[in-house]
């Protein structure tokens, strides 16, 4: 039986030595520990496989559940619930630019995506309940790397949701239903460069001259603006 098993274990070394780089390559050397899984690296020029998905559940402001995947060719799809004031669903698909591929890839790099924890928290869950679960994954070079968070809050992971939802197609985003509990304008000032909700104390002392009035968060956002991190605009979402 030994020998038999040694035998086996020199043929499929053998076929593997024959066909690197190969799809039977890969799976025989992951079943035989020969070789181990890629291991995702984020700190590159995008790849052409890149491939990014941010998904949520009992995301508050309204109670709302959602998907959506981006790929590098600007294929993106999407899945919407919304539970509350009525219950509604949709899906589909729409294309992203070329530009919105690129700036998906730089918001991975600049979280240092493969360097995040699989979990936050690490155990248990956590206590803001308006944040959800929230899971983020993102594969390139035929690895891949998801990061889960469970009811807290996550500065990192929040800053990547952002820039996933700026590319979304703004019909999507107002049929979604969120706009039932989203201010009809958001104010951004050009000085600091922040977008706040309109009644953010952050606007006390800004003169009118330097206000920039949008009508959804995701326009700020597409104008470089960044959120205020005392109103937390976004999380009208």
């Amino acid at each position: 039986m030994r020998t038999r098993s040694a035998s086996l274990l020199v043929v499929l070394t053998a076929l593997m030595a024959s066909a690197p780089g190969c799809t039977f390559y890969n799976n025989v050397g992951k079943f035989t520990g020969l070789i181990s899984a890629p291991t995702l690296s984020t700190q590159r020029e995008m790849p052409p496989d890149f491939k990014m998905g941010v998904s949520a559940r009992d995301l508050a402001n309204p109670p709302t559940d959602f998907i959506y995947t981006f790929e590098r060719s600007g294929k993106a799809t999407y899945d919407v619930t919304v539970r509350s004031p009525r219950r509604r669903h949709q899906d589909g698909e729409f294309e992203i630019t070329e530009d919105q591929v690129v700036g998906l890839w730089k918001a991975v790099q600049e979280s240092r995506f493969d360097e995040l924890d699989a979990r936050y928290p690490s155990s248990g869950d956590g206590t803001d309940k308006t944040e959800g679960v929230q899971t983020f994954y993102v594969s390139a070079d035929g690895a891949e790397w998801k990061v889960e968070s469970r009811y807290v809050a996550n500065p990192t992971l929040r800053k990547l949701r952002e820039a996933a939802l700026s590319v979304v197609r703004k019909d999507i985003q107002d049929a979604d239903g969120a706009d039932s509990a989203r201010p009809k304008e958001f104010i951004a000032d050009a000085a600091t460069h922040l977008f706040h909700l309109p009644d953010c104390a952050q606007l006390k002392d800004v003169p009118a001259q330097q206000r920039q009035p949008f009508a959804t968060p995701f326009d700020a956002l597409n104008f470089n603006f960044k959120p205020c991190p005392e109103c937390r605009p976004m999380k009208t979402k």
